[in-house]
């Protein structure tokens, strides 16, 4: 990196450098990084989760019916991968770069960048930036930077993300994905779990190319969070995209990476998964347990709260729906029959449990709670059921 010894801002010392950046970025509290093939890291600010709200544009609609009948807006915040950050989604699309003007000097963007850091969280919220973070592997003390104390580490490192300090993972993927960590083997090229195109344009081949890809960059994360030097908060909050409830996933299975004795994380690690209800039926061997799992990490913490009940999916004509998630796991969700009536209704017969999704084994612990949970006595104040209204 050329150095710009004759620029008048590189005159000035650090800490006065430093104050300009942090009063052009007053306002942010944090950003988000998405990508961009063509032109690469783009970053947004972040206006904070929000998943207490409909994510309604108008009047909240809470009955089947085909796309044209809803909010065009609605709708992409229901299919949004940002999840709980589908506002900060809706955000980068009119915003511009933070980092823009910054971009004209690569010293500038670095040292830039590095005050963000400081300043507050970043964000993630894809696999595609996921990947980035993981295959640039950081170089604590560049080649040819003098030893001046961490500061200069940071400020002259190659690595854009050296100074990362709090990490916020916020990801809703395709519950392929899930399923193909549960059933992959030691080596990625076993796993006889097809991903599924997310276009029409993509094949099912690319699909599972793409699949393998993904499956690999999570189970680099827990080593590339440990070569972060100054790294001290990451929280992760996962979901996935589909109608079935989120008592499907094996959660040591998507974990067990971060257990593993070559991890070599140190920061803390705070996970929010969706609640598992009724509480009594949820599966040690499957689920994680609330709380610090000191198996996993001393600094590794599990907190759980309700899913977004909408999801946008295809029923088996073809036709674009969206369709309230009748799931144990939401407060709304009063009656396990209709949560297996709005199955029928998709094609999907519940009687039939290999037919309900293909990729999915489904054990007998998982079938006795499909089949035989009620909802809880009065006086439960675990759950606490809503009327719909009107």
């Amino acid at each position: 990196m050329d150095p710009q010894q004759s620029s008048r801002l590189f005159a000035l010392p650090w800490e006065l450098r430093r104050a300009i950046y942090r009063d052009l970025m007053s306002d942010i509290d944090g950003a988000h990084i998405s990508f961009n093939p063509r032109s690469g890291l783009f970053w947004s600010p972040c206006l904070g989760a929000n998943d207490d709200s409909m994510r309604q544009s108008s009047r909240p609609i809470y009955h089947n019916g085909p796309l044209e009948d809803f909010s065009s807006a609605w709708v992409e915040r229901m299919s949004s991968d940002w999840g709980c950050h589908w506002q900060c989604e809706e955000e980068a699309r009119s915003s511009a770069d933070l980092c823009g003007e910054s971009r004209c000097c690569s010293r500038m963007h670095y040292e830039y960048v590095t005050v963000m850091m400081e300043h507050g969280s970043i964000h993630v919220t894809d696999l595609a930036v996921l990947e980035h973070l993981v295959g640039s592997p950081v170089s604590r003390v560049p080649a040819g930077t003098p030893s001046m104390g961490r500061q200069q580490d940071i400020i002259g490192s190659n690595d854009l993300f050296f100074g990362l300090r709090t990490l916020d993972i916020s990801l809703r993927l395709n519950l392929a994905f899930f399923v193909a960590l549960d059933a992959s083997a030691p080596d990625d090229r076993a796993v006889d779990v097809t991903g599924r195109p997310e276009s029409e344009t993509e094949t099912v081949g690319a699909a599972r190319v793409r699949l393998v890809s993904h499956l690999a960059i999570w189970k680099r994360l827990p080593q590339v969070l440990g070569s972060f030097p100054l790294l001290i908060q990451t929280d992760i909050r996962l979901d996935h995209d589909d109608v079935l409830p989120w008592a499907l996933i094996n959660e040591h299975a998507v974990f067990k990476e971060f257990g593993q004795p070559n991890s070599c994380y140190q920061t803390q690690v705070d996970v929010t998964l969706p609640l598992l209800l009724p509480s009594g039926l949820a599966d040690p061997t499957r689920h994680l347990m609330v709380g610090v799992m000191e198996n996993i990490g001393p600094g590794f913490r599990i907190h759980r709260q309700r899913r977004f009940p909408y999801v946008v999916a295809k029923n088996a004509t073809g036709w674009d729906m969206i369709r309230t998630c009748y799931d144990r796991e939401f407060s709304h969700a009063n009656s396990l029959d209709e949560y297996l009536d709005e199955l029928r209704l998709y094609g999907t017969p519940l009687q039939d449990p290999d037919e309900l999704h293909p990729e999915i084994s489904f054990g007998p612990h998982l079938l006795d709670e499909l089949l035989n949970w009620r909802p809880p006595a009065e006086g439960n104040e675990e759950i606490v059921y809503e009327d719909l209204p009107s």
